[in-house]
């Protein structure tokens, strides 16, 4: 099964992504840091800015052919108040 993980780099969805790998899913992380921030919780790892037109073409970034689910943990701090 793989799994789309979006915010695998904060504090519950890095804890989701362990989970579902434990589980022996192929889990896919999502974020807009260049790099993951937990790498041993990700299988593969794409770095998109969602609130950009970029996300139209995650299917292309990632090394799957498809997705069984999407667990949705982001949030955007960027902006006050938090």
């Amino acid at each position: 099964m793989n799994i789309l993980i979006t915010g695998s780099n904060g504090f519950i969805g890095h804890h989701v992504a362990a989970y579902f790998q434990e589980q022996g899913w192929y889990v896919i992380g999502l974020g807009r840091q260049k790099q993951p921030r937990y790498p041993e919780v990700v299988d593969e790892y794409v770095s998109c800015d969602m609130d950009t037109d970029a996300i139209y073409d995650i299917m292309d970034m990632i090394g799957v052919e498809r997705i069984d689910a999407v667990a949705h943990f982001a949030a955007d701090m960027r902006k006050e108040p938090y």
